[in-house]
């Protein structure tokens, strides 16, 4: 692991945490070797029933839940039905100063109106549904009111999971649930002190009950303790998700001892080596629950990606023009390096190429420009050149645009080699990953960091990647 790698890593992070990043303890970079030995000896030790899915991102044990596939397959949506909790969970990404509530929301768009969102559904193609908060269940009404027009507009054909602390939950507004059609309830039960009382409630009223929670390293042997009843109860699914914080939540982890990584969301030191220790006893002892593993590197890849997608399913070809979406749902834009104007200004003013015309054998004999773009929907036009306006059944207005990713500029012969062979070549990931770690020491940073940045755009990854 060179040093290299870690110091940008770590200056990712400062430069969003800015002087908040010196009060967190952060992995030295001394101790990173050893951390990432011990890390791959664990994953080398897990039984062989142990399968891993989705580019080598998500281990788990037996099946995973309906939800999971359809999240990981970037075709669900989760709708935020409120804000406030009862819960007082450290680990909360939410910032805890917020009291006043919020109308349902599901990536930004609000949707106070059930029959809306079921327009929005229906016309991004989503097969599952998560209803999420705050705490749901101090909404209930609200909540039932979309889960039954959700189901009234599609019937079986999709999926609609419920994420609860369980605190208030009894049987009047379970079976509510469940007569109002929801398919799955998610009990996060290291929010209420681990009390299964809710799990208990909730299994042979709801067709499938999980357990949803963060790995908290030093509750390992409680979550142990709790496996025997968990599977005796016949809950579908453990679900263990990698403990981090963000810029809103950071400062309630302070005072609790831990180490943090420099990845996204500032995970904790320890979370994922519990998460497979559990995995791999479940495997062994209580063969007959299924447990997964939730890693941020994941979810950041199979969220990220997911959600471009969907927008890059609705927009019209006109709209993409001759735009290119990588693997990742960014936007490849190729155009004439001698042009004037730069490739982040307005699709009237450069000269676009069709990736196609990248074919000449040699890298050399073609230069090009390259910048990369985000898909997004907005509920607000900004008024820029080259949005395009989606209108729902509703009425509703959706505006897509381009947000900058990053602008290369004119591309090195190397860095126009590496483009032709992930998009005209179709070369795997793995190899074109061998041959930008194979290149010369020689090379200076930017110039490596020009080419992994560009196979970042254009490839999902492969595994979670080295802990830093």
């Amino acid at each position: 692991m060179g040093s290299r790698q870690y110091e940008r890593a770590a200056d990712e992070i400062y430069r969003r945490l800015g002087h908040a990043y010196y009060e967190l303890d952060w992995i030295t970079e001394e101790a990173v070797e050893t951390v990432n030995c011990d890390r791959q000896n664990l994953l080398q030790s897990l039984p062989s029933t142990i399968h891993h899915s989705f580019c080598q991102q998500k281990p788990h044990n037996g099946p995973l839940s309906p939800g999971c596939q359809i999240c990981a397959e970037g075709t669900w949506s989760c709708l935020f039905i409120n804000r406030v909790c009862n819960a007082p969970c450290f680990y909360c990404p939410i910032d805890k100063r917020i009291h006043e509530d919020e109308p349902p929301n599901a990536s930004g768009l609000v949707f106070e109106d059930p029959a809306e969102y079921c327009d929005y559904v229906e016309r991004f193609g989503f097969h599952g549904v998560g209803m999420s908060g705050g705490e749901p269940l101090l909404a209930l009404p609200k909540a039932l009111s979309f889960l039954t027009a959700l189901r009234a507009r599609f019937g079986d054909k999709l999926y609609i999971w419920l994420y609860s602390n369980g605190i208030l939950a009894d049987e009047t507004k379970l079976h509510a649930l469940a007569d109002a059609g929801l398919d799955e309830v998610r009990f996060d039960i290291s929010a209420h002190d681990y009390d299964l009382r809710a799990v208990r409630l909730a299994v042979g009223i709801l067709p499938r009950v999980v357990v949803e929670i963060p790995m908290i390293p030093e509750d390992e042997e409680r979550l142990r303790s709790l496996l025997p009843e968990l599977e005796q109860l016949g809950i579908a699914h453990l679900h263990l998700h990698q403990l981090t914080a963000n810029e809103a939540s950071y400062s309630r982890f302070l005072d609790r001892g831990y180490t943090f990584l420099h990845q996204p969301e500032y995970a904790v030191l320890g979370s994922e080596a519990s998460a497979l220790r559990i995995i791999s006893h479940v495997s062994t002892h209580h063969p007959g629950l299924p447990v997964q593993f939730c890693s941020r590197p994941y979810k950041k890849q199979v969220q990220g990606n997911g959600r471009r997608f969907r927008a890059l399913d609705v927009a019209s070809a006109e709209w993409l023009g001759n735009d290119s979406p990588t693997e990742t749902g960014l936007l490849r834009r190729v155009t004439h390096p001698g042009d004037p104007v730069a490739p982040f200004k307005s699709d009237t003013d450069v000269v676009l190429l069709n990736v196609e015309e990248l074919v000449p054998p040699e890298p050399k004999q073609l230069p090009v420009s390259l910048a990369y773009f985000d898909p997004v929907i907005r509920a607000r036009s900004s008024s820029s050149s080259g949005e395009l306006l989606v209108t729902l059944d509703s009425g509703k207005p959706l505006y897509f645009a381009r947000e900058p990713v990053r602008d290369f500029g004119v591309l090195s012969n190397r860095e126009t080699e590496l483009l032709q062979m992930l998009t005209l070549k179709d070369v795997d990931t793995m190899t074109a990953w061998s041959w930008v770690e194979k290149l010369p020491d020689g090379i200076e940073d930017h110039a490596r960091l020009r080419l992994e940045r560009i196979l970042n755009y254009e490839r999902k990854r492969w595994g979670n990647g080295p802990l830093l």
